[in-house]
C-alpha cells in the first residue's frame, strides 16, 4: 500500500500531473490512497488510470470527499468536489464496498469540530488468489 498527498493549489495542476507520474512509476501494484486534490476527470486522475490504476469507487456516482457542508471546506469558499481516492492496480484486487467517513461533525458547546476540511475514504477491498 502506498499513500500520498498532492499539492493542493489548485493552479497547480502541472506539478500535480509530474508528481502523478512519479507516484505512478514509483508505487508497486495494490493499493494508492490519499488527497489527489484532482477531481475525476482531470489530467492527474487520467494518467493514473492509464498506468493501470482503478478508481475502488467505480463507475457509480462517488461522494464529494471536500464538501461545502462541511465548515471548514465551505471556508475555503470551493466548489463541493471528490479529490480523496483509493486506488488498486494489480490482478485480484477489486473494491467490495466504498463510504464516506466523518460526515457530520462533533457538537460541542463552542460549536461544530469537524475532523478535516475532507471526509474520509473507506474501502472493503477484496483479493483474489
Amino acid at each position: 500500500m502506498s499513500v500520498t498527498h498532492l499539492t493542493w493549489e489548485p493552479h497547480h495542476a502541472p506539478l500535480r500531473l509530474r508528481q502523478v507520474e512519479y507516484v505512478s512509476a514509483m508505487a508497486p501494484s495494490g493499493v494508492l490512497l490519499g488527497d489527489f486534490n484532482a477531481e475525476p476527470d482531470s489530467a492527474e486522475m487520467k494518467h493514473l488510470r492509464a498506468a493501470g490504476f482503478a478508481d475502488a469507487w467505480g463507475d457509480g456516482p462517488a461522494g464529494y470527499t471536500f464538501d461545502r457542508v462541511n465548515d471548514y471546506a465551505r471556508d475555503a469558499d470551493e466548489p463541493s468536489c471528490r479529490i480523496d481516492y483509493v486506488l488498486v492496480r494489480g490482478r485480484g484486487l477489486a473494491a467490495v464496498r466504498m463510504w464516506l467517513a466523518w460526515t457530520e461533525p462533533e457538537r460541542t458547546a463552542s460549536g461544530a469540530v469537524w475532523p478535516s476540511d475532507h471526509f474520509g475514504v473507506v474501502s472493503d477491498l477484496s483479493i483474489d488468489a
